[in-house]
Parts: C-alpha cells; structure tokens; sequence
C-alpha cells in the first residue's frame, strides 16, 4: 500500500510535470550511505554474525546517536534476522530507528541474488521472504533492488521489479567493465528508465559509484568526481553511494565536517559548485528523480 502511494504521487507529478517540474539549473547531489556486506565470501557465515553484523549495528547505532542528520541503508532480511537472534538489545535499538525513518531497508530481497542463473520464480520468492520478514517485524516494506556488487544484471530486472511493486534499481558494479560498452561509456545512462521486455519500467541508477568510498575533512561542494557525476546526469543530478563493503564497518568519513546542526538532512553550500547535497535513503531518491522522468533516457 505504501509502495502504491509513491508510484500514485510519482505518476501524478509526472502528469503535472509540463508546470510544476522544471529543469534545476543548480547541480544536485544524493549521497546514499550503506555498509555493504556479502553474507559469506572469504569468510564463513559465524564471522558474518559474530564481527560483520554486530559491528555494523554498533557503530551506525553510535552514529544515530552522535549525528541527528545521519540516515543509513542496509539490505538482506536474513541479517535482520540474526540481529534479532544474536543481538536483540541493539536490534530494539535498529526498530526504533527504521521506524523513524532513519535506519533504512534497501534491497526488498531475503539475501543478495545472484539476477543472472536462477529463474524469475526463484528472484520472486526471494523478494517475496524478504518482503514477508520487513512487513512482520518493522511494519514495513522495501521499494527497491539494491544490487551494488553483482557480476551482470538480468533483463528480467524491469520486470521482476514492477511486478513486486518496486520502483527502483541501483548498482556500482557496471563500471567495472574493463572497456566502454555504449559508445564511450560502460553505462546507458547514469540515471534513467530500465525498461523490460514486456513494457514494466523501473528507475535505474547504474553509475552509484564505489560503495567504500570515504572522505576525510573535505568540502565535498567541491568534489570533481560528484560535479561530474552531477553534469552527467538527468536534471543536473548526482546519485552517489558512500560508507564502507564487506568486512568491519568504518566510519564513512569526517561526520562533524559534512552533517551540520539541524533537523534536516539536506546540507546547503554556495552555488559556485554543489548548491544541494541531501543524505539520505535510496528510494525516495529515486521516487524525486521519477518526478522529472520527463528528462530521462530510457533504456
């Protein structure tokens, strides 16, 4: 039902786009904080549970705590579910903070799917438990495919997502590609519409860059790599992933230096760079930038 009432207000804005959305003539730039984490890759699940997952309610935890602005993302209800098991005190603690909109649930599915070997049937049921899980325990639901480190992505993405009543997709993994793929870039489009063959489409940010990446006492106004990645993309927007992948959960960067005193999230700088940069969730980035689809290049 929530999902259906951001497509309602996406689709109603798109209609009204013609008046009541312009082209920005500022850049604009979405940061996505997140601690990617593989469930098992050069370690076994118990060192998953016992350092990966405690560290990384830990130190986001102490992150709420000291920076009323942070908002953070993480994926994979079977993580949630060892949290409730293994740590229930600070998993009272992570509830309280996706309930208040801060502690964000990416990704829709039970664990990472691999989106190029297994059936659709198998992608579905996967959305469908994690799903199931997100709804019993937090009263919520996912409303994207978070997919930041998989080797290739399935046609069948479009139309999986729109059919689970998702409404967007991001990944980093694309620009791993050894040669340009388009012309003379490794991506279609930064940001844009992912369209499947039978006509569902989805909102797609394929170019979310490195999820490890940190910055230490900069005025990231005036980072190059988000300028460019803004002057790139649809609307003058940049839609960028921060913190850390696999392994202990580092802070993402200099806190003190970036998330300023104040209720809200967005961070204004001096229009001669970066005018906007919002930290924030994953979705209702996209659901903003849907607003504008107008702009957009489909693929």
């Amino acid at each position: 039902m929530k999902t259906n009432k951001i497509l309602k207000v996406a689709l109603l804005s798109f209609a009204l786009c013609g008046t009541a959305v312009n082209a920005q003539k500022e850049y604009k730039a979405y940061l996505v904080s997140d601690a990617h984490l593989d469930t098992q890759w050069n370690w076994d699940i118990q060192t998953t549970i016992n350092d990966y997952v405690r560290h990384t309610m830990d130190r986001n935890l102490l992150l709420f705590e000291k920076y009323p602005n942070y908002i953070f993302n993480f994926e994979g209800g079977v993580k949630y579910k060892w949290m409730k098991e293994y740590y229930p005190e600070q998993y009272a603690k992570v509830k309280e903070y996706i309930h208040q909109g801060r502690w964000h649930i990416s990704g829709s599915t039970w664990d990472a799917t691999d989106p190029n070997m297994p059936s659709p049937e198998s992608f579905f049921r996967n959305i469908l438990l994690g799903q199931e899980f997100y709804q019993k325990e937090f009263g919520v639901k996912s409303t994207d495919i978070f997919l930041p480190d998989c080797f290739g992505f399935g046609y069948t993405i479009p139309t999986i997502a729109a059919h689970c009543g998702l409404i967007g997709f991001s990944t980093q993994k694309l620009q791993w590609r050894s040669k340009p793929f388009y012309g003379n870039s490794k991506v279609p489009f930064n940001i844009g519409l992912w369209k499947g063959l039978d006509g569902s489409q989805i909102m797609a940010a394929l170019n979310g860059e490195g999820y490890g990446q940190t910055w230490n006492n900069e005025d990231i106004s005036n980072d190059k790599d988000i300028r460019k990645l803004a002057a790139e993309g649809v609307n003058k927007t940049a839609y960028r992933y921060y913190g850390t992948g696999d392994k202990v959960v580092r802070l993402p960067f200099s806190l003190p230096c970036l998330l300023k005193k104040g209720s809200k999230v967005r961070v204004i700088f001096k229009s001669s760079a970066l005018p906007q940069i919002s930290y924030t969730k994953i979705t209702s980035r996209l659901a903003n930038i849907l607003n504008c689809q107008f702009l957009m290049v489909s693929y």
